[in-house]
């Protein structure tokens, strides 16, 4: 079966952080079986200052290239969290795959290490270039997770992301099925 995607966004920097805790206990029970999940979020300004990094010193200019008044705060870049724990299996498969070429090759060692960077960089899941450009649009305090689901129990699903105001940002779902789920995740 191919995996769909979903990405919701929430009201809040640490909201999906919550909801997709909540969506691991369903895979806990059985109920939802995830492929790769990703987290984004956009602190509010209460949460930081940031300062424009190109700001003048004077008053009332502005900040060279930006359109922003010099010394005024400006939005954080998104932050992006891999959740996927896989990883790690990754990185040791990649090791023990290197050290065997290495070892025929002469050099074990190299070998290791090769293998264990090309195992931790295997993007076996999420688009990251996709998950980085989709992120750059939250706005402050508020926060994506990235899902890349094998198989849900949808209305167990529902139920755990309902009551957190989810808005649907992107999907790879036929356009009437996502249409369903924008109607289910309305808070009314």
């Amino acid at each position: 079966m191919e995996s769909r995607l979903i990405v919701l966004a929430f009201e809040g920097a640490s909201t999906a952080e919550g909801v997709l805790a909540n969506l691991k206990e369903l895979e806990a029970e059985g109920a939802l079986k995830l492929k790769d999940a990703v987290i984004a979020s956009r602190p509010g300004a209460a949460d930081r200052i940031f300062m424009n990094p190109a700001m003048g010193s004077g008053s009332g200019t502005m900040a060279s290239g930006t359109g922003v008044p010099a010394g005024q705060a400006t939005a954080p870049e998104a932050e992006i969290t891999q959740t996927d724990s896989r990883r790690g299996r990754y990185a040791l498969a990649g090791g023990g795959i290197g050290v065997l070429i290495g070892t025929v090759l002469g050099g074990p060692i190299g070998g290791l290490t090769v293998g264990l960077i090309a195992g931790a960089l295997r993007d076996r899941g999420l688009s990251d270039k996709f998950v980085k450009e989709l992120s750059a649009t939250l706005r402050p305090d508020t926060s994506a997770v990235f899902l890349l689901i094998e198989s849900v129990d949808a209305e167990k699903a529902l139920a755990q992301i309902r009551p957190f105001n989810a808005k649907v940002l992107n999907t790879n779902l036929p356009p009437d099925v996502e249409e369903k789920l924008r109607q289910a995740l309305k808070n009314e």
